[in-house]
């Protein structure tokens, strides 16, 4: 069959009710099959004048584009659906929840021009381009979001289109510095214009076949501006690890990401810093080669570390300091998500954050929550998790970031009102890839 449009045309003045498959709990069963087989179909659904519009069940297969409305509530839904063979979904804030399936899209499964949406608990499988399209910087939520199929390198679990910014820069080079054994790093001067530290780009190949990893530094500025500035104190931020046994016998520009909000740090207007790339694991013949120019273009300068650092003035490196273009994607509830292209021009960066619910039920309103780790874990035992926090909600959920099995211990405390205290409850437990969840008993202490 031949299928062009599918649309749902709202009215102002009239009741516009759509409602296909029936609704079992939180999933859709039965529901109505749209395929088109030759892959030009456009689903069109996006109308502010709908007054119902449900989804239950059902398949849309070979669609080309499938579009949805900016609507929310009860009567706005789209449970356990399978898209498959199908364009580009535009969700918008629409539901789309209850297991449902993307499978083999055409191009991206979806995309996001906003990035609230109501989009959880589903699976993307074989995606030909991208999993999710975003177009706007900012977090956004993957809840129980999980992809399958993608490579990393002829498919993506996200692509960024939003492009950074240089905060100082120095296109100049032509000269060559060898990070080896002897000068295990270099660094160059700039100044900060109050923007989010997001990325560092600088000039590199290797001689022979070094090994290991090098990292990108941002550190405090000491010195005169120009002449004799050189790093101080510990590092502000530290980018991802670059293995440099992926370098080329070319000069090429490398990009160091920073990712965390640790790393993510803000660099004040007129403040001067240094930033450097770090690598100690070459030797006299195996190195990393760091371009830099000789004739003075940057209004810092370059330096050198061996065992204390050394102003090198009159050279610059090579090098971009750049802001914004910043994605992060927020994982909880087991979503998946690993493989990021950035291709705005320059790059933005995609930051993966994982993170699982911790949730607590029928505690006391008032009462004093804290959580902190123990042994075992990838957190110091006695580092604060949650709190100390007041809850006055129930159930009380709070997200926390995940990356391993943490041990931990809650206190539970209530003792605000005179004459309706509660015994203080302790607890011991594990948080693990599915969160933590526990209903609370508080007994009063009479």
């Amino acid at each position: 069959a031949s299928l062009y449009q599918w649309k749902l045309q709202g009215n102002s003045t009239g009741t516009i009710n759509y409602e296909t498959g029936s609704k079992s709990g939180t999933t859709g069963i039965q529901g109505l099959n749209i395929e088109d087989t030759t892959g030009t179909a456009e689903v069109d659904f996006n109308d502010a004048n709908i007054d119902i519009l449900k989804i239950y069940g059902g398949v849309f297969k070979g669609c080309n584009t499938i579009s949805m409305p900016s609507l929310t509530g009860a009567n706005y839904e789209c449970l356990t659906t399978t898209f498959e063979d199908h364009g580009v979904i535009t969700p918008r804030t629409f539901k789309i929840e209850g297991n449902w399936y993307s499978i083999n899209a055409k191009s991206d499964a979806f995309t996001f021009a906003s990035l609230t949406h109501n989009i959880k608990d589903g699976t993307i499988i074989d995606p030909t381009d991208n999993a999710w399209h975003i177009t706007t910087t900012g977090s956004i939520a993957a809840n129980n979001v999980k992809v399958v199929g993608t490579d990393g390198t002829t498919s993506y679990d996200v692509e960024n289109t939003n492009a950074s910014s240089n905060e100082d820069s120095n296109a100049n080079g032509g000269s060559t510095y060898n990070l080896n054994n002897t000068n295990t790093g270099f660094g160059q001067s700039f100044t900060g214009a109050g923007n989010v530290l997001t990325n560092v780009v600088l000039s590199l190949k290797k001689t022979n076949s070094p090994t290991g990893s090098a990292y990108a530094k941002i550190y405090a500025h000491s010195g005169t501006y120009g002449t004799s500035s050189v790093p101080t104190g510990a590092a502000l931020a530290t980018s991802e690890a670059l293995d440099v046994s992926t370098l080329t016998g070319s000069f090429a520009d490398v990009k160091f990401d920073f990712l965390g909000a640790a790393n993510q740090i803000t660099l004040t207007n007129a403040t001067n810093y240094v930033v450097v790339i770090e690598y100690t694991n070459g030797d006299a013949t195996n190195t990393v080669d760091v371009e830099y120019d000789a004739s003075n273009n940057h209004g810092g300068n370059s330096s050198t570390y061996t065992t204390s650092w050394a102003a090198n003035s009159g050279t610059d490196l090579e090098f971009y300091v750049r802001v914004g273009g910043l994605v992060t994607i927020n994982l909880t509830n087991g979503a998946s998500m690993t493989y990021e292209n950035n291709v705005g021009s320059p790059a933005g960066v995609t930051d993966f954050v994982a993170s699982v619910n911790v949730t607590l039920s029928n505690v006391v309103s008032g009462s004093t929550f804290y959580m902190w780790a123990t042994s075992g874990g990838p957190l110091t035992a006695g580092e604060a998790i949650i709190g100390p926090v007041s809850i006055t909600s129930d159930p009380y959920v709070q997200a926390v970031p995940y990356s391993s099995s943490q041990p931990f211990k809650f206190n539970i405390t209530n003792a605000s009102t005179p004459g309706s205290e509660y015994v203080p409850v302790q607890v011991e437990g594990s948080i693990t890839a599915d969160g933590y969840t526990r209903r609370i008993s508080q007994q009063p202490d009479t």
